[in-house]
């Protein structure tokens, strides 16, 4: 009887950034999910699975590290800067008073920003330290969980607040989303949040949910509400959007590709570099000398000692390379090694072009992300300009949703136990909002050429299109403490009989040795 043989058909799909046959926990691809629709339908899974791969991104990719790096850099820098701007035209009060009470709060919120264990529910960090780690974990997961609190500080009550990783915040026990809880976010009736569940480890594979309320009642009133629990979103890119969008999310796939290249790369050349001699064994030697370990040819002794290593040229003990290595061959292998031309000429020239482009996708110029500026004056200040309205637009965004709440309850604080007076603040709402009005400033901008900044400065103030106090924030001081010390400063230059020269040679101010423009500037 004869017998057929039959061979099993293997279906093969092709790799791609979509389908990959060898994945490594270090270069998995990502695709992002994330709710943008309260009504969509994302398992909690899938989304703490999202959150996860884009924090391992941006905390162990160089290019997602740097990126993230750049912009809490840019936005938040140590901390966000407090400036009361009050909204005096609809306040009766005297502008003199209004003035003072500004300095006032300020010079409050400044030492309770600066006390760990005033502003910090674990008594640890300063306030800016906490704003810098909250802005990481946002932009890295695109979302983080804020807990403002009162507690007693030496008698007198004042905010307190905490960061939740914004991983935390998901339904209980992977539940389904509904029309009332999207993605760990309670929703009323009108879809506006009232509530979050936090998701916290108490041992080992053991968790608990929580059910936390939004808002809560400002003390001493019944009927005015405060943020107690505020979920700060990154990458809003639509309405109705319950959770945020990591930074690096448009530019996902090209860093891990990119990545991927480099390290192939990288792994080339230290093998090239490797010194590596293997020596062939001939069959009729090994047949008049079968001891080859007792040989005295330093090369011919190693056989023996090869095999005892393990380094049989099977598949499972292959012979390895390395710097300096001397292997030897069975009698009729060969080694072959591809040819292949390590590093790739054009290397670095590809690498700078996908780094454009991932610049681009978060909004940063590649100057600036990769802190590179080997081009002249005008091109690297543009750079860094365009980088500075990126992180003016987010640092406006992440300081309304992390810093006004908790400054609007140290406002009320101080009015309700008399530290400050702000006629109205209690009755009236829009007079409230009037004092509570604040611009909030980060890092100050790299400047390239002090000299052309400071004549541009000069240029504002005499046209009348900027204020002393402009500039100074522009150089992250406050002009009312830079006043009070430069007035200082003269009476003490004049009791001493000293006249500071402030004289300054303009044609010397930009140039070398020789009179010629300094390296780096621009000719006309």
């Amino acid at each position: 009887m004869d017998k057929t043989s039959t061979t099993e058909t293997i279906k093969k799909t092709s790799e791609s950034i979509y389908n990959q046959t060898n994945d490594t926990q270090k270069t998995s691809n990502f695709r992002a999910t994330y709710p943008l629709n309260p009504d969509a339908a994302v398992s909690a899974f899938l989304l703490k699975a999202s959150k996860d791969e884009a924090l391992k991104l941006s905390t162990e990719n160089s290019v997602g590290s740097g990126l993230v790096n750049c912009v809490v850099d840019g936005t938040v820098g140590s901390g966000l800067s407090l400036e009361s701007v009050v909204s005096s035209n609809i306040l009766t009060t005297n502008k003199k008073k209004i003035a003072k009470n500004s300095q006032l709060i300020e010079e409050y919120w400044n030492l309770w920003a600066k006390s760990p264990e005033a502003c910090d529910v674990l008594g640890e960090n300063t306030f800016g330290a906490m704003t810098r780690v909250a802005a990481f974990n946002a932009y890295a997961t695109g979302d983080v969980l804020q807990f403002i609190g009162i507690h007693k500080w030496h008698g007198i009550y004042v905010p307190y607040v905490r960061y939740y990783d914004g991983r935390s915040v998901m339904n209980k026990d992977g539940s389904a989303n509904t029309e009332k809880r999207v993605s760990g976010v309670e929703l009323n009736g009108k879809g506006i949040p009232t509530g979050y569940t936090i998701k916290s480890e108490t041992a080992p594979y053991q968790y608990k949910y929580e059910n936390v309320k939004r808002f809560a009642e400002y003390p001493g009133s019944r009927d005015i509400q405060r943020l107690q629990y505020n979920l700060i979103l990154t990458g809003k890119v639509q309405p109705n959007q319950r959770r945020g969008r990591p930074l690096v999310l448009p530019a996902m796939n090209d860093i891990i590709m990119m990545s991927k290249f480099s390290e192939a790369e990288l792994v080339k050349a230290v093998i090239h570099s490797y010194i590596t001699a293997f020596v062939e064994r001939d069959k009729e030697l090994l047949e008049t000398n079968p001891n080859p370990s007792s040989s005295d040819d330093a090369f011919l002794g190693t056989l023996d000692r090869d095999k005892q290593t393990g380094e049989t040229g099977a598949k499972e003990n292959p012979i390895t390379m390395g710097p300096g290595y001397i292997q030897t061959l069975a009698p009729g292998e060969k080694i072959t090694l591809p040819e292949s031309k390590s590093p790739v000429a054009d290397f670095w020239k590809f690498m700078e072009g996908q780094l454009k482009m991932i610049s681009m996708a978060v909004g940063i110029p590649y100057e600036v992300a990769l802190q590179v500026f080997n081009s002249n004056y005008s091109a690297s200040q543009a750079a860094i300009q365009a980088a500075a309205r990126k992180w003016d637009i987010e640092r406006r965004s992440f300081a309304m949703q992390a810093m006004q709440p908790v400054y609007e309850l140290m406002v009320w604080l101080l009015n309700m136990q008399g530290l400050v007076n702000c006629p109205g603040y209690m009755s009236d709402p829009f007079v409230r909002a009037a004092w509570n009005n604040a611009n909030w400033h980060g890092p100050v901008v790299l400047n390239i050429d002090p000299v052309k900044n400071a004549a541009a400065a000069t240029l504002r103030l005499n046209n009348m299109t900027s204020t002393y106090e402009d500039e100074c924030r522009l150089l992250g001081k406050d002009f009312d403490k830079v006043l009070e010390r430069r007035m200082q400063e003269a009476e003490a230059l004049d009791s001493h009989g000293l006249k500071p020269d402030l004289s300054v040679d303009k044609k010397n101010v930009n140039s070398d040795d020789d009179g010629k423009p300094a390296d780096g500037e621009d000719e006309e």
